[in-house]
């Protein structure tokens, strides 16, 4: 269907970017990269296309060239919340710790506590061992689901924050029973990292069909 719909108008960008997000599903993210950067190319000024491949760039483990791309991408628009959560978390990696919690806490304020914002920047907190300030974001977000759709995808990021892996692996399994995009899209990113190492995570991943 995407190549299709490339083939019948080779100038829409959006296209590409359809295409680079089900590849990206697939695991298959050097493609994805690729499909990304031809996105841009026909639309040099899309913000949502840099942040893409800034965090495409940062799961190939291409942190240096993933700083300059996101930073370009902010240069144009400093107010793009999800810019300085990828930012963020690249400055984190980076050790650049303190710098990293200040953007976190940007992309916050910008996105209007966007669920997904609050349960990465509640999983470095906890990992930065500051766990009062990670566990009132997971109750935040908690306390909210109550009266709003949660992604299991935040809650799950917020839970990793407290060492609850259990709860995690549960979240993500619920949020692909419910066939949640911000999951099936994003299960590869670096954030969930920690939990490769545990058994439940083939299991996760032949469930998605990689």
């Amino acid at each position: 269907g995407f190549q299709r719909a490339i083939a019948d108008d080779p100038r829409y960008a959006t296209s590409y970017q359809w295409f680079a997000d089900m590849l990206g599903g697939q695991g298959r993210v050097n493609e994805r990269l690729k499909q990304l950067i031809r996105a841009r190319e026909l639309d040099p000024l899309s913000r949502i296309f840099g942040n893409d491949i800034a965090q495409t760039l940062f799961v190939l483990g291409k942190i240096d060239e993933a700083i300059a791309q996101i930073e370009q991408t902010l240069a144009l628009d400093p107010a793009f919340a999800p810019g300085y959560k990828t930012l963020g978390l690249l400055y984190v990696r980076k050790g650049r710790r303190e710098e990293g919690i200040q953007l976190l806490r940007r992309s916050l304020e910008l996105s209007g506590r966007r669920p997904i914002e609050v349960g990465h920047l509640a999983r470095i907190y906890g990992w930065l061992g500051q766990r009062d300030s990670s566990l009132s974001l997971l109750r935040e977000l908690e306390d909210r689901a109550k009266r709003e759709y949660i992604p299991g995808f935040a809650l799950a990021l917020a839970q990793m924050g407290q060492g609850n892996t259990d709860r995690a692996f549960s979240l993500l399994n619920h949020g692909l029973d419910e066939r949640e995009p911000s999951l099936i899209e994003n299960w590869f990113d670096p954030a969930l990292e920690s939990l490769h190492s545990d058994p439940r995570w083939k299991l996760f991943l032949s469930r998605l069909g990689i």
